[in-house]
């Protein structure tokens, strides 16, 4: 069976993008995706849920992705990874395309 590990999350940020270079010179940008959904419940009240996603956009993307403010809507596609092996709460996703507005 092939590898596949592919994840799209589409929200909004829940603040300012930021950007680093790490010690061998690539460049890194982080921010955080909120994504929400609403239902209504058999009572017929409104309920919400988010769910939080941590992202690393590198390289080329890296210097898009930095110029994403607070609030901005985006469309992130990537690979799902863990941090030493365990599964996390708010999963990182590692941008591979990404697009804004």
């Amino acid at each position: 069976m092939p590898y596949i590990n592919a994840a799209q999350i589409s929200g909004n940020l829940g603040k300012d993008a930021e950007t680093m270079t790490t010690k061998g010179g690539k460049t890194v940008t982080r921010f955080s995706i909120a994504s929400s959904k609403k239902w209504t419940d058999k009572n017929n009240k409104t309920l919400e849920s988010t769910d939080w996603f941590r992202v690393a956009a590198w390289n080329n993307l890296s210097k898009f992705a930095g110029t994403l403010k607070k609030g901005d809507p985006v469309l992130v596609q990537g690979e799902l990874r863990t941090v030493d092996g365990q599964l996390i709460a708010t999963a990182s996703v590692t941008a591979q395309i990404q697009t804004m507005k």
